[in-house]
């Protein structure tokens, strides 16, 4: 944490294959149930709105990787995150390139106590 308002984002992502992805990001807090987001892959960043039972980002564009192709490509995002009664995380994120649906990727979440 920077300040109050102002922290650093680590995430970690481990795919059933074993890779592992690390990113940092950037969140300030703008108000009691608003806060922006940003990371180097994630374009213009994103505004996260908080809810009682979870919080939506704001559309945003995010450098995706493709296979076979050496480089990544913008794809548009809408992501949806609630907070289920067992304590999981549920994160719910559609994919769009020049404005079609190419997936929907569902992510549950639960959080880790020991290092």
């Amino acid at each position: 944490m920077v300040s109050d308002d102002f922290w650093i984002v680590h995430d970690e992502t481990r795919w059933e294959d074993g890779r592992v992805e690390l990113r940092d990001g950037l969140c300030r807090r703008l108000d009691e149930t608003t806060l922006r987001m940003t990371y180097d892959d994630m374009l213009g960043g994103t505004e996260v709105r908080l809810r009682s039972d979870g919080y939506d980002l704001g559309p945003y564009t995010m450098l995706a990787s493709a296979p076979g192709l050496p480089l990544r490509l913008p794809v548009r995002c809408t992501d949806s995150c609630r907070l289920e009664p067992d304590g999981t995380l549920v994160d719910s994120i559609d994919l769009t390139l020049l404005g079609q649906l190419i997936g929907r990727q569902i992510i549950h979440l639960k959080v880790r106590t020991e290092r």
